[in-house]
């Protein structure tokens, strides 16, 4: 099983992106809409907003990229040299 993060800064555009998934033939039930985005005007709020998030179960997406590269998979999440089925 993979799991593929993305953002849209326009919930329109997730929208779609939700609609043309089912079209081909995603199931909805393995679509799942649960970002949350804080828009923030300094440095300070912006580690206050994460700092919250991480308390509340969030995961710094970055923080993951790093350590997932370091073990071997790439921008697909897969191993390197690996393709989906």
């Amino acid at each position: 099983m993979y799991t593929v993060l993305c953002a849209f800064e326009d919930r329109q555009a997730a929208l779609r992106s939700i609609t043309r998934m089912i079209r081909t033939g995603l199931p909805r039930d393995d679509i799942h809409v649960q970002p949350i985005v804080v828009h923030v005007s300094d440095a300070e709020e912006a580690l206050e907003a994460a700092t919250l998030m991480t308390d509340l179960g969030a995961f710094d997406v970055e923080h993951c990229r790093t350590r997932w590269k370091s073990g071997g998979y790439g921008a697909l999440g897969l191993s390197e040299g690996a393709t989906p089925s």
